[in-house]
């Protein structure tokens, strides 16, 4: 029952999104960039892994920008037959189709370090107050995480922040969410209440 008001949910949450004009979404997505630029859990980082916007995701790579400026790696995903990884990104010009053809960076790129100082930001389509969030359903990042020693971030847009939404055991809390109204933070497994 959870995977199917979970499909249903993201028929809903695609149209919704599709339906934010362009020009709406580039005020929100700067204000975004610069939310997650100001924060601690940026400042601190020494690493980010970030995505590649598609299908009117947020925009965040200005922040890209942002973290080169600063001497932070910037890691990106390619995904293949058998599974994901992240390989570093060294510019727009540099990345090629992946299999579901989103650019990403060459296989050959250098592969990031496993520390707890990296912050992850994540894609995704919605997110409860309890720091769960619903992906796309490819169960990429959900056997990512597990592995992942560092803080997660999911920027997403306040009317797609929701009192709860269905999850299952494996869907992991992020640690960090952000709209363009606040930030709300939990601990690594955490759903305490949130801090705006």
């Amino acid at each position: 029952m959870t995977r199917e008001r979970k499909a249903a949910l993201r028929r809903a949450l695609l149209a919704a999104r599709r339906a934010i004009s362009a020009e709406e979404r580039a005020v929100l997505d700067g204000t975004l960039v610069r939310r997650i630029a100001a924060l601690d859990s940026f400042f601190r980082a020494r690493a980010l892994i970030g995505y590649w916007p598609t299908k009117g995701e947020i925009d965040l790579t200005p922040l890209f920008e942002i973290a080169k400026a600063e001497g932070k790696p910037i890691y990106l995903p390619r995904c293949a037959a058998n599974g994901m990884r992240f390989y570093r990104y060294e510019g727009a010009d540099t990345l090629s189709p992946d299999r579901f053809g989103i650019p990403a960076p060459a296989p050959e790129a250098e592969l990031p370090a496993d520390t707890a100082d990296t912050l992850c930001i994540l894609p995704g389509l919605a997110a409860d107050k309890a720091g769960h969030r619903l992906g796309y359903g490819g169960g990429f990042y959900d056997r990512f995480l597990p592995h992942f020693n560092g803080e997660t971030l999911f920027a997403l847009y306040d009317r797609f922040l929701v009192d709860e939404l269905p999850h299952e055991p494996h869907d992991m809390p992020v640690t960090h969410i952000v709209t363009e109204k606040g930030e709300y933070r939990y601990g690594k497994m955490d759903t305490a209440a949130p801090t705006v």
